[in-house]
């Protein structure tokens, strides 16, 4: 059985970071997820490829990065949002429209 991860995420801008909080319903209530911990590797365990330090759903990772959204953490590929996007095609739209006025009135 798949359970949904819910996230919320802060912003501590003292610390340059973010405080990330993870719980899951469970039948008699809700699970809070545990600070990670972080344990050195041996050079042989560092050979093998190490097991997850966590899976979650596809919907719980949406949350995840909605809610790092929230908080003004965006993908630094560039990529823009779906509004930054039609904003742009608007905006071209427009612009051809002038040219294309300006032209017409030059005849």
């Amino acid at each position: 059985m798949k359970t949904h991860m819910n996230f919320y995420v802060e912003n501590k801008p003292f610390y340059d970071g973010v405080e990330i909080h993870a719980r899951m319903r469970t039948g008699t209530g809700f699970a809070q997820a545990q600070p990670l911990v972080f344990r050195e590797e041996t050079a042989e365990e560092a050979k093998v490829v190490p097991a997850p330090c966590m899976t979650i759903t596809r919907d719980s990772a949406q949350d995840l990065m909605d809610a790092l959204w929230d908080v003004g953490i965006r993908p630094t590929d560039g990529t823009g949002s779906t509004g930054q996007l039609h904003a742009t095609e608007r905006h071209l739209e427009d612009m051809r429209r002038l040219v294309f006025r300006g032209r017409a009135n030059e005849s």
